[in-house]
């Protein structure tokens, strides 16, 4: 009897054991599908059978329980490791773009990220342990010979139902694929982009990405704008292009929101805001080559063969300059010897990089009587503004908060004294302009924008893996000087007549040309928001983990396009 009970306790034992090594390794898995609905529960069994099947082929070459929890739970670790933060943070697993960004960061937005979301890599920790836990038990397991060669079949059985049930998955979007379509689908959407291939996936095109952009190089170097040298009209002698960080358009009290964010800007004349203007990318790492280059998120390769708008700029006789709160944005293009000076407010205004921002721009346009360019671009959201900007309470600036829907107000709060430090630098940079009374124009926009816990959701931050209205849309300002309206008043005319019309980043490189009266061999006049032929597009795209995504205006729909991107 006792060598019967000690029996059913060790098979009870080993079930458990079993049971809990295959949740350890798919808590990514359980973490986005449990609790939902049949067909998410549908996936995790899919995992389920995934993992079991690869399980039991290296069981059969290993003999071993120990190495084969081992060999098969290192990379689902690692990969599990990268991915719950991300799922925390969008709710979805980690993106080509979240990769990008990621690898791009300067050292303080590490610590910034960090510290964010440190009380999440506590779940990480705890796997570690727990996979090591079950490590250990492992290796005292002896491997007894039963299945022989039916666990192969038993392998190929699971690995069929788990095929089977990605497929049936895929039922949602039946109207969209079928066939062979669909089996292919289920292959990349059901193993490749989730855990625990994706995040190896996305690894892969990142290097992949940045040596076919180092490849670009030469092709880059040798493009031409063709500026007309000679186009008669008088060119403003100052323009200033700044580009935010992660500003989303309705926490701006100019654009309508309740609380008193932006009383700077509130109070100039001769500025427009745009009601409908979007993003198109929702992650700096894309965003940026798509605000300094004329490639669209249709030609987005485009961005790395062609100069950017610094050299357009220069080519038209600007002095041109780059005033940087974040230096690591020119890493995307890898175009910091483009203009003729480079400000790194980092080195001289390490506590506050946005309130080097106002004594530079002093500098800069008081050491040139010609004509000046100059871009400048932001820190924003991702640091804190000064205490004296502690407007909006509670917020975070006294203390921790847990980074979750709880706290939501905090959060806001903590956004909205940022809109706040924001409208001060913006509002003292165009007040320097005034005091020079030079032909000047301001252009301030942002590479995207975040999500804020909005309508009781669980999103905060950028970069969901299918970019969203909230994340995409943002601010759009344009200041002109009075001596520039003197000779350019239709210009400013027409921008109000297209303030409510559907824009993009798209448009502001030809914007910025048509205000400056740049003439060249690329310019569309149908493009630029400043030109009375502006066409309003029925539909506005979205680069995103290397796809393309549409926003369709006209019809109300919103789908993944098939192209050449999505490979």
């Amino acid at each position: 009897m006792l060598f019967k009970e000690n029996y059913r306790n060790s098979k009870f034992l080993k079930i458990v054991l079993i049971t809990l090594s295959v949740l350890l390794l798919i808590i990514p898995d359980l973490m986005l599908h449990l609790k939902k609905d049949i067909l998410s529960i549908g996936v995790i069994i899919s995992k389920i059978c995934l993992l079991l099947a690869g399980g039991l082929i290296l069981l059969r070459i290993t003999k071993s329980y120990y190495y084969t929890y081992l060999i098969i739970g290192i990379p689902y670790i690692l990969s599990s490791i990268a991915e719950i933060v991300n799922i925390i943070a969008v709710n979805w697993y980690i993106s080509s773009d979240g990769l990008k960004a990621l690898y791009y960061l300067s050292d303080s937005e590490v610590s910034e990220f960090f510290g964010k979301f440190k009380i999440y890599f506590l779940i990480p920790l705890f796997l570690l342990v727990g996979y090591s836990l079950v490590l250990v038990y492992y290796k005292k397991v002896f491997y007894k010979v039963r299945l022989k060669n039916s666990a192969i079949i038993i392998a190929f059985v699971l690995m069929l139902v788990s095929i089977g049930l990605t497929v049936l998955k895929l039922t949602e979007n039946s109207e969209f694929y079928s066939g062979k379509n669909r089996i292919r689908l289920a292959l990349r959407s059901g193993y490749i982009y989730e855990h625990p291939f994706n995040f190896y996936y996305r690894t892969a095109r990142l290097f992949v990405t940045n040596h076919r952009n180092k490849l670009s190089r030469d092709l880059r170097n040798n493009f031409k704008f063709s500026v007309s040298e000679d186009d008669k009209r008088i060119k403003p002698e100052v323009v200033i292009f700044v580009i935010g960080e992660a500003m989303r358009y309705k926490n701006w009290s100019i654009n309508g929101y309740s609380k008193k964010t932006s009383p700077g800007l509130d109070a100039f004349k001769n500025l427009v805001s745009y009601s409908r203007h979007y993003s198109n990318a929702n992650c700096t790492a894309n965003a940026i080559p798509l605000l300094l280059t004329q490639a669209t998120a249709q030609t987005y390769q485009d961005a790395f063969h062609q100069k950017t708008i610094v050299s357009l700029f220069k080519e038209a006789g600007y002095q041109t300059n780059w005033i940087s709160s974040s230096s690591g944005v020119l890493r995307y293009l890898d175009n910091r010897e483009e203009s003729d000076f480079f400000y790194n407010l980092r080195t001289d205004y390490p506590d506050n990089t946005d309130y080097g921002i106002i004594p530079t721009v002093e500098k800069v346009l008081n050491q040139c009587e010609g004509r000046q360019f100059i871009v400048i671009n932001m820190r924003g959201a991702h640091e804190r503004p000064p205490l004296s900007f502690d407007s909006f309470t509670p917020n975070s600036n006294f203390k921790d908060y847990v980074l979750s829907i709880d706290n939501a107000k905090v959060f806001v709060n903590d956004y909205d004294n940022t809109i706040l430090f924001q409208d001060y630098i913006l509002s003292n940079v165009i007040q320097r302009l005034e005091l020079q009374g030079k032909s000047s124009v301001f252009l301030f926009t942002s590479d995207h924008a975040t999500h804020l816990f909005d309508g009781g959701h669980s999103l905060f931050g950028y970069g969901a893996a299918h970019p969203t209205e909230i994340e995409t849309h943002i601010p759009l300002f344009v200041w002109c000087s009075k001596k520039y309206l003197n000779n350019n008043k239709p210009k400013f005319d027409n921008m109000q007549v297209n303030r409510g019309m559907l824009s993009t980043n798209d448009n502001l490189f030809f914007t910025l040309a048509d205000l400056a009266n740049i003439k060249y061999q690329y310019f569309n006049r149908n493009m630029s928001l400043a030109d009375s032929l502006y066409i309003e597009p029925e539909s506005r795209y979205v680069y995103a983990n290397n796809r393309l995504f549409e926003f369709n205006y006209k019809d109300g729909s919103n789908s993944l396009l098939p192209s050449n991107l999505s490979k």
